[in-house]
Order: C-alpha cells, then sequence, then structure tokens
C-alpha cells in the first residue's frame, strides 16, 4: 500500500524505531487477528480536562514518542463529532465539500468519523514505559503488553478524536484533542515528523502537487508543525528514549523483539475508551448516519 508521500506499508507489518527493522505481527504475538475484530464489551467516555494537564512522566520511566497520520486499519468504530452533529442540527453547511447554500454531506461526516486501529505492542520490560501516542486522524490504539512490561503513563495527542483499548485498570491517562474540545486553545496539535517516509527530495525536485498545494509548501508547513508540537510536548513530558513515526500503519513496536511470543488481545469482550469530543458508534456507515440524525434532532 502506497501513499501519496511515497511510504510504501504491507500489512501486517510492525513500525519500529529503525527504518530497517521490520517485523510481521505474527512474530510478535500468537493467535494474532486482524485489527478490529470482534465486539469491545463497553464504549467508555473519558473526560478532557479543559487546561491540559497530563500526567508526568517517573524519574525512571522510558519515555516512548509514537507519532503517526493515522491508523491503517478500518474498524467498526466510528467517533462521530459533537461539532459535526451540530452543524446538521443547525443545517451550517460548513463540511468542505458540501456548497453554499445544501446541507452537509452525511457520507462525508461518516468518512471522517471512521476510526483505524493501530495495535502497540510494548516489550521493554527493564524499565517502566511511558506512552505519548500521537495523532492526526481518529484512531484506536490498542494496547499489547508482553509479560513484564510496567506502564507508567499514557498521553493521546491528537486533532481528531482518539480511542484506547487493552488499558491497564491502574494506568495514569490523559486525552488531549483539538476538534470539539475544551482542550483547543490549550496545546499544539501534533504532526508526525518530516522523515524519509515523507521522500522529499524526489518530490520537491519535481514540485508534485498534492491537493493542489506544492509538495516544498506541504513539507515546509509539516516541519514548523512538527517542531512547535515538540517544543510543547517537551515542555510537559520531555525528550523520547525513543520514538516510532509513520504515516498509516497497522501495528508499531516499542522495545526489542521479543524473544517469544505473546498472546495477542483482540477488541472483543475489551474495554474501550474514548474521548469525550465524540459520539461513539460501533457498527457500519449507516448506523453511524443514523445516530448522527438522530443526535441532530434532540
Amino acid at each position: 500500500m502506497k501513499d501519496d508521500y511515497g511510504a510504501v506499508y504491507f500489512p501486517p507489518a510492525v513500525t519500529t524505531d529503525l527504518p530497517n527493522r521490520v517485523f510481521w505481527a505474527l512474530e510478535l504475538v500468537e493467535d494474532y487477528r486482524r485489527p478490529g475484530a470482534g465486539m469491545p464489551t463497553l464504549l467508555v467516555p473519558s473526560a478532557l480536562n479543559g487546561d491540559c494537564r497530563i500526567p508526568e512522566p517517573s524519574p525512571d520511566a522510558l519515555v516512548a514518542y509514537v507519532e503517526i497520520h493515522g491508523g491503517k486499519h478500518q474498524t467498526p468504530l466510528f467517533l462521530v463529532s459533537r461539532e459535526d452533529i451540530e452543524t446538521v442540527r443547525k443545517g451550517d453547511p460548513t463540511v468542505e465539500s458540501a456548497e453554499a447554500g445544501e446541507a452537509p454531506d452525511l457520507a462525508d461526516l461518516v468518512r471522517s468519523a471512521t476510526v483505524g486501529q493501530v495495535d502497540v505492542f510494548v516489550t521493554e520490560s527493564r524499565r517502566p514505559v511511558y506512552l505519548m501516542l500521537a495523532a492526526q486522524e481518529e484512531t484506536l490504539w490498542s494496547l499489547q503488553l508482553a509479560e513484564g512490561v510496567r506502564l507508567d503513563g499514557i498521553a493521546v495527542f491528537a486533532r481528531r478524536s482518539q480511542a484506547l483499548a487493552n488499558v491497564p485498570e491502574a494506568a495514569r491517562l490523559a486525552f488531549t484533542v483539538r476538534d470539539g474540545s475544551p482542550q483547543r486553545g490549550c496545546f499544539i496539535p501534533p504532526q508526525r515528523p518530516v522523515d524519509e517516509t515523507w521522500r522529499v527530495l524526489e518530490k520537491v525536485e519535481t514540485e508534485t502537487e498534492i491537493d493542489g498545494t506544492s509538495f516544498r509548501y506541504t513539507v515546509d508547513k509539516a516541519e514548523r508543525e512538527h517542531q512547535a508540537f515538540r517544543r510543547w510536548i517537551g515542555k510537559h513530558i520531555g525528550p523520547p528514549d525513543t520514538a516510532v513515526s509513520a504515516y498509516w500503519t497497522g501495528h508499531v513496536l516499542v522495545g526489542p523483539k521479543p524473544p517469544r511470543r505473546h498472546a495477542y488481545r483482540a477488541l472483543a469482550d475489551s474495554i474501550v475508551l474514548f474521548s469525550a469530543n465524540a459520539v461513539p458508534v460501533w457498527g457500519d456507515a449507516r448506523d453511524a448516519e443514523d445516530t448522527i440524525l438522530q443526535q441532530a434532532s434532540r
């Protein structure tokens, strides 16, 4: 699968902190199932604090940054923005694809609410692990913790709604999201690093345009946004001990390849936490459309 930026992703490949290290998910876990399989037991909202408070890493924790555009594997989960619901309620044609005077396009709203899943395999057991998970699109982060892993904390940052599965009960956790959130003004939204996956040199040489914008402008803007996010997050969490980045991916690895496989935790019978700026829907596009219309009519 090749994206606009030249990056190639072959599911179920695992993205690591080194570009030349490639594993398959089946090498890390037993009973692997394609992401999105199985229905969670509960979908639980996680409150968004208005001052963007984030749990600080412990002094001995390994701080791992995971910075992506979004999850590659589509799930039956939709996180419908409360802002989008309000748009439909008011009949305000603010959706990008809607023309002046027309009602918002429900199909576009549903597409923008579709959630992609990323398995976060954590195998580092020598030190407690603090996860900083950052995405731009709606993402369901499914934690896959190997035996002996101690999770110090989880901080999720995004422009749009996010969800977490398989979170240990005592874990320190904070969601920080922009769209439709009281946190809009108190943090810098994430942008993934500009690295080799952008195929910068090739694109800049040809001045290839993406969405009508020159690639040079796109890259320069992304670099500024990433630096701004890193400065902000550095003040609150500190620099990373390890970092994994990707455009679209279905699996990331934090830590070494384990000597033996551990059990895979599917979504079935799990509890999924989601950022409270969204209304969750588990089903298909029709279910998501029905939920938008029902919520907008209230």
